[in-house]
């Protein structure tokens, strides 16, 4: 059952980087907490994970998402980024509420 998150609870940090942060994981409810676990591209939480039980994978290969050095660069209609109905932080935050793609997460670095 998807849970809707009280984005009020959630604080927006402003690391100086073009994308702003959360203040903590999906999920969680403090910076202490790990939060949810989610597989790439589903937007309910999971405490395993197999290919067997991910929604976006079948006959040995990722139907919708992949990156680069994976199945992305032989296969043009995967996609990069998720679609936001696809966001599990969209889902449960609302708003402009995202997850992280690939060129947020270098800049962090």
């Amino acid at each position: 059952m998807r849970t809707k998150i009280n984005n009020k609870r959630m604080q927006v940090v402003d690391l100086g980087l073009r994308s702003k942060w959360a203040s903590c994981n999906l999920g969680a409810g403090s910076q202490e907490e790990y939060g949810n676990y989610f597989a790439w591209g589903e937007t309910e939480p999971k405490n395993n994970y197999e290919k067997d039980n991910y929604k976006l994978y079948a006959e040995g290969k990722t139907l919708k998402y992949g990156v680069e050095g994976d199945c992305a660069h032989v296969d043009p209609s995967i996609k990069k980024e998720l679609e936001l109905k696809d966001d599990a932080a969209h889902i449960m935050l609302g708003g402009s509420w995202r997850m992280p793609n690939m060129n947020d997460i270098k800049e962090l670095f």
